[in-house]
């Protein structure tokens, strides 16, 4: 079963069912999800006579704050002394949720956050996820390409400054990205940014980059996916640390999202999210740690981007 709307575009509804490929290679178009780890692609095939079921996978174990800081705490260390340059450390909260109102949820959440892309699914390879992400990964017309890069985070109503600390983590996100296209075969390359991108209870920076390339979208993807807006800096050094510290599977969780062809490409990385089950919801979120980080702010900035999908839960929560 699967439900998505694309900004700006109508909801759309698909029986079928996943099945896991090896790669983007392998996929001439369809609807695909990427774990964020390094499992295959899961391409969903549309089947009219497929029943609606909803599928329960593994629960998680929700991150309790002493947990978290514990893993925050040591990547400052590690971004005192320079081996990292940024860290990004992910955690997982449980709420209240009533399965049976997991449609009117759906729709409660396109509604609410018309510039994300929404989707709601359920797999018995994956379980039943729902979300509203505001990054584009890759947005592919041919030769045109569109990426964007969220770093740096606050509540939507702050009308302060940006301090160092964000900027700079924007900053480390969008020279690695720049780089990164360097290196490929890009012509009439722009950056354009940072700017503000509101998301419902928070804000983002948010720079995007444009241009034109002859390579194909699944090599892009095999350069650009993690991002250091969802791994950190170095790439293998950030990776590394986030398999040994974090003590959660991040699943779906900034992963890969969204409609893929080798003409058209419209992908997402998949952050607000949660992961769904009879009667609770886990939510799993993270945040991006420099040397100038706080642990505390960290801790209270998960909390905010927690608001995303807690506020359209508590309409049907038990609590």
């Amino acid at each position: 079963m699967l439900m998505y709307r694309f900004p700006g575009e109508e909801v759309v509804r698909k029986k079928g069912r996943f099945r896991e490929v090896t790669s983007f290679s392998e996929i001439t178009e369809g609807f695909v999800v990427k774990p964020f780890g390094d499992l295959g692609v899961f391409l969903f095939q549309e089947n009219e006579n497929e029943p609606d079921e909803w599928f329960e996978s593994d629960r998680p174990i929700a991150t309790d704050k002493e947990t978290y800081i514990q893993s925050a705490s040591s990547a400052m260390n590690e971004l005192q002394t320079g081996k990292l340059q940024k860290v990004v450390i992910s955690r997982i909260k449980s709420t209240a949720f009533d399965f049976t109102s997991v449609q009117e949820v759906f729709k409660r959440l396109e509604e609410a956050y018309p510039n994300a892309f929404v989707y709601l699914l359920s797999s018995p390879l994956l379980g039943t996820w729902l979300g509203a992400s505001p990054e584009i990964l890759l947005n592919r017309d041919a030769k045109q390409f569109f990426i964007s890069s969220l770093a740096g985070t606050k509540k939507a109503l702050d009308v302060s400054e940006w301090r160092g600390k964000e900027v700079h983590e924007q900053q480390l996100v969008t020279e690695y990205i720049t780089s990164l296209l360097g290196e490929m075969q890009v012509t009439n390359f722009q950056v354009k940014g940072p700017k503000d991108l509101i998301a419902g209870p928070v804000k983002h920076l948010f720079t995007e980059f444009t241009g034109e390339t002859i390579l194909s979208s699944a090599h892009m993807l095999d350069k650009l996916h993690p991002t250091p807006a969802v791994a950190g800096l170095p790439k293998k050094e950030a990776l590394d640390f986030i398999r040994e510290h974090e003590q959660h599977n991040r699943d779906l969780y900034a992963g890969i999202i969204g409609y893929y062809s080798q003409e058209v490409t419209s992908l997402y990385v998949n952050l607000r999210c949660a992961q769904l089950f009879r009667n609770q919801a886990f939510l799993y979120l993270g945040g991006g740690l420099t040397a100038q980080s706080n642990v505390e702010e960290e801790w209270q900035e998960t909390e905010n981007k927690a608001k995303t999908l807690e506020k359209i839960f508590q309409l049907t929560s038990f609590t």
